[in-house]
């Protein structure tokens, strides 16, 4: 195995991990779906089947209430108190990815300078990637290199937000930022997705321990059972890309809010659409 050029000893470790994740498996914890046909609590339900299931795991378990706001300052208190910050994604929503490159570069104006765990790059890319990030490769070889083996690369899958992906890497070589891919690609079952993912992010932990682990994700993956939450057992803050129906009913009964955050009562941060 060619490791990269400018790793250190702790992204070595975690360069041999995140490929073992390729192989990863463990035990499938039962799952919940919703009553047959609905009704929804996803605001934009898809046919009915085992994604829709499994999608709306997460919108029950996001709860009904919004039960305080959150300022920035507040924010930052609670990133630094957490191992891993979520940034649940929806891959095609350029107003939320916007704000999430905001996010990130807040947190290193406050001096908060993060490890970035990335769906969007696979564990079996993970080479090219430490090869882009020191230099050795730039932009137009790395996307080369990786839609080579994977056609629906997230560097270049015009049906995504490949401006943000690609911004994702380019921010993370500027500030000299570690990054490590989630899992493999293509994609395997939903519930050995969440197994290897939440594997990739405790190993991470290992390899990092002094710093703050962002994980950009789909936001489906973080809450239900078996999702992401049970499966890491770190202090976290969770950012959902997009309420359920209950929520955005209990907002809109609310009223407007000044503060960057709502909290929903599962404690799962949500953009303030007013601010």
């Amino acid at each position: 195995m060619i490791w990269p050029r400018t790793c250190s000893s702790s992204a070595v470790r975690l360069h041999a991990l995140v490929l073992l994740g390729i192989l990863s498996s463990s035990c499938v914890l039962p799952r919940i779906g919703p009553p047959a046909g609905g009704p929804y609590e996803d605001q934009n339900p898809g046919q009915a089947g085992k994604l829709q299931d499994y999608k709306e795991e997460h919108y029950l378990s996001l709860g009904k209430t919004i039960t305080g706001t959150v300022d920035w300052s507040g924010f930052l208190e609670e990133a630094r108190s957490s191992r891993v910050l979520y940034l649940g994604d929806h891959h095609r929503n350029r107003e939320l990815h916007a704000a999430y490159m905001d996010l990130l570069r807040g947190l290193l104006e406050a001096g908060i300078k993060p490890v970035l765990g990335l769906e969007a790059i696979a564990t079996q890319d993970n080479e090219l990637l430490q090869d882009y990030l020191s230099g050795a490769i730039d932009m137009r070889r790395l996307r080369q290199g990786i839609r080579r083996r994977w056609p629906g690369s997230w560097l270049d899958n015009k049906s995504l937000d490949t401006e943000f992906f690609q911004g994702l890497l380019l921010l993370a070589k500027e500030e000299e930022l570690p990054v490590f891919p989630i899992e493999p690609a293509p994609r395997g079952e939903l519930d050995a997705r969440d197994v290897i993912i939440a594997e990739n992010i405790l190993r991470a932990n290992e390899a990092y321990p002094e710093s703050l682990i962002v994980v950009v994700v789909g936001h489906v993956h973080l809450l239900g059972p078996g999702h992401l939450r049970e499966r890491v057992p770190l202090p976290s803050t969770m950012i959902g890309a997009d309420m359920s129906v209950s929520l955005e009913k209990a907002r809109q009964e609310m009223g407007s809010q000044s503060d960057l955050f709502l909290r929903s009562e599962s404690g799962v941060l949500f953009y303030n659409p007013d601010r």
